[in-house]
């Protein structure tokens, strides 16, 4: 989850939003945008400050209490995050014993519903505080702090996970994320995103829309506008299923490594 980028002014003396940081994709992108910056920006004493580094916000004590605030406030009126998440787990089918690699796993409340289901979680996240609550939810996932831009992982999993972290990511970035979990899926596994979308209804679009692109970095155009299909097809996986949640607000998609003949 993340906020409006900062505006910067051109030399015609115009205003433009301010592009992604370069060079150090990973998490610090996600964080000069996070929604977490917008609790942040009005607390502290230096009033308006935005966070542009990683470790200073997301390791900020309350910043795991206010993404499980804000998500949790968000999708209420459509039946609430936990009910969501559990849903797309079980249209996804993980069974017990699935080997279950979680990318961005924020506060790990997803990885305590996929411990219920009797998976076997490899969690990762780029903050040491949300790893940390993270930690608290789930007594038996493997939660290992990483960045995602270079992942450095061992062995095989029947199931990748990515929950609402992709929109947060450049182009590039997720561009290089899914060429880097392809060698990790084991024969017969899948790729499963849980993501925001914007329901078919044009009032309730528009109004939807408009929050999204309030709340989240300019990188949410691409999930509600195109979604990740070309993307994942960019880098040797196919779309199996694809399904809307929470009145049309959330997108699950399913994909699996290409066939080669």
């Amino acid at each position: 989850m993340t906020a409006c980028a900062r505006l910067a002014r051109s030399s015609t003396g115009k205003r433009h939003p301010k592009p992604p940081v370069k060079g150090d994709f990973g998490v610090s992108f996600e964080a000069r945008y996070s929604p977490f910056t917008i609790v942040y920006k009005f607390i502290t004493p230096k009033k308006g400050a935005l966070v542009s580094d990683t470790i200073q916000s997301y390791n900020r004590a309350f910043m795991p209490y206010a993404f499980d605030t804000v998500i949790a406030a968000m999708f209420l009126p459509f039946g609430g995050i936990k009910s969501i998440r559990s849903q797309a787990l079980e249209i996804a089918d993980i069974k017990p014993g699935a080997r279950v690699l979680e990318l961005g796993c924020g506060t790990g409340a997803i990885t305590e519903l996929l411990e219920k289901r009797g998976a076997v979680v490899t969690a990762i996240d780029g903050s040491e505080t949300m790893l940390n609550r993270a930690r608290k939810r789930s007594l038996n996932a493997n939660f290992l702090k990483q960045n995602l831009a270079w992942l450095s992982l061992e062995g095989q999993f029947d199931v990748i996970l990515f929950a609402f972290v992709l929109h947060e990511l450049p182009y590039e970035l997720r561009l290089k994320v899914f060429a880097q979990i392809y060698p990790l899926l084991a024969p017969g596994g899948k790729v499963l995103i849980v993501d925001h979308a914007v329901p078919e209804e044009k009032g309730f679009s528009r109004l939807w829309r408009s929050l999204l692109m309030k709340l989240e970095p300019p990188t949410v155009a691409d999930c509600i506008s195109n979604g990740y299909d070309q993307e994942l097809q960019a880098n040797k996986f196919e779309l199996v299923e694809k399904r809307n949640l929470a009145k049309g607000t959330v997108a699950l998609t399913i994909s699996v490594p290409k066939q080669t003949s």
